[in-house]
């Protein structure tokens, strides 16, 4: 027997209900999701970033088509010096459609921080909109200047400021020309103009700070940076770049301290992870410096300033094979890097093996590097070891010019000098403390 029809009015009122109450339900988790968005923006006013990170992730695990929701931990990963994480959730955010302007310009901005420029040649078009286009064609630029190719980025860095007489991104890259091209002048010229358009812009301050570190003005970088930390209070970037002018200073507490601080607001990234190596390589705790380094490069294998470190580490404890390893893939990808290139010669020569060493010597020489104008000592003292005795006249100069050079050129550069450090690498006065300044800064000025 069949079952009784269900009258027309019943199933009119019950499809009503369902629709209503459908209705209710997407008004309800709309509700929830702006309430959601609004406490994680609350968390990182407040300086709790770890919050609004966790926010955000439950705001995905409810709807994860949320475009802002996708964007802005991009933004927060960006803003503490985690641009793996950052270009992550960019280009999810990109996928669900979110707009490819401002979106664009963090990615290039995370790709530039990890050193990918050939990935953003590829992936980040100059064909934008108007108001993004000189910002991308200096980001680009960046990844040219990072490529070593300087005519082609001042090309674009000038045709962005042709577009905008004052953009604060590419009067920077100019800044990073003429510093290469050892202009201080210029390079001071360049950013003055760039900060009396846009006083806050923050990368324009950072390099700011690190010419006046090149320049042995570490009290008025550390002013200058500490400004900065008023501007962001949270901003573990900030309080990295404190803790290394503080290492630089050899004031070890007082950089430590403030990586405790960081570490609060951003937990164990890859910035903090960082400078906690570079402190550790100072302070001569070599082995806590190895496994340093070898935490940031589980995270990211590619973290070149850590691969340099890696070399210099290494080198400092006598494990040539590794270093050597490390120097090679770092100059694969900065053939042009001096202090790099000195490195790996006293390395060679401190694993007995003179042809090497007087081969990376003529390498560097060919390119015409800071620092290795006159590497005689250490191209006698590979001579002297290559035909295996003292031959004409007395050995031990040789022997003692050989350990001069391997001891000057394991004394990395200070945490966050930039080009022009690396061209002064050669002078008597540098000590162990200079290692922040070529190995640390490059990744920002390459």
């Amino acid at each position: 027997m069949s079952e009784p029809k269900q009258p027309l009015w019943s199933r009119s009122v019950a499809a009503a209900l369902a629709v209503s109450l459908g209705m209710a339900l997407c008004a309800c988790r709309g509700s929830d999701t702006a309430t959601m968005m609004a406490e994680a923006r609350q968390y990182r006013d407040q300086g709790d970033l770890k919050a609004a990170l966790v926010q955000l992730k439950s705001l995905i695990q409810q709807d994860a088509d949320h475009r802002a929701a996708r964007v802005f931990p991009g933004e927060l990963y960006l803003d503490q010096g985690d641009p793996q994480s950052a270009e992550k959730e960019l280009r999810r955010a990109l996928a669900l459609g979110a707009d490819s302007g401002n979106v664009t310009l963090m990615l290039a901005r995370a790709l530039l921080m990890q050193g990918q420029y050939d990935q953003l040649l590829a992936d980040i078009n100059p064909a934008a909109a108007p108001a993004q286009r000189p910002a991308l064609l200096a980001m680009r630029g960046n990844a040219l200047l990072g490529l070593s190719r300087t005519e082609p980025a001042r090309a674009l860095f000038n045709e962005a400021i042709k577009l905008h007489a004052d953009a604060p991104e590419a009067l920077l890259g100019m800044a990073r020309i003429a510093v290469w091209q050892q202009q201080p002048d210029t390079a001071r010229a360049q950013l003055k103009r760039a900060l009396a358009a846009s006083p806050d812009d923050i990368d324009c301050l950072r390099y700011q700070a690190d010419l006046l570190r090149a320049d042995g003005q570490g009290d008025a970088a550390l002013a200058l940076q500490q400004g900065i930390l008023k501007r962001r209070p949270h901003s573990a970037q900030a309080l990295v770049d404190v803790a290394n002018i503080h290492t630089d200073a050899g004031r070890y507490a007082q950089a430590r301290a403030a990586l405790v601080q960081a570490r609060r607001v951003s937990g164990a990234s890859l910035g903090v992870m960082y400078a906690e190596a570079m402190l550790d390589f100072r302070e001569n705790t070599l082995s806590a410096g190895l496994d340093s380094v070898q935490r940031v490069l589980r995270a990211a294998p590619e973290h070149y300033p850590t691969i340099l470190l890696a070399g210099a580490v290494h080198s400092s404890v006598g494990a040539h094979q590794q270093a050597e390893q490390h120097l090679l893939k770092f100059l694969r990808t900065y053939p042009r890097h001096a202090y790099a290139s000195k490195l790996l010669a006293a390395v060679h020569l401190g694993a007995g093996q003179p042809e090497a060493a007087l081969d990376a010597l003529c390498k560097a020489l060919a390119l015409g590097l800071p620092g290795t104008g006159r590497p005689g000592a250490c191209c006698a003292a590979a001579a002297g070891q290559r035909h295996g005795a003292p031959g004409r006249g007395n050995p031990l100069p040789l022997c003692a010019a050989a350990g001069a050079y391997g001891r000057q050129a394991r004394r990395p550069p200070r945490a966050g000098q930039g080009a022009c450090v690396r061209a002064r690498l050669s002078a008597p006065r540098r000590r162990r403390g200079l290692a922040a300044h070529a190995i640390a800064r490059y990744c920002r000025h390459p």
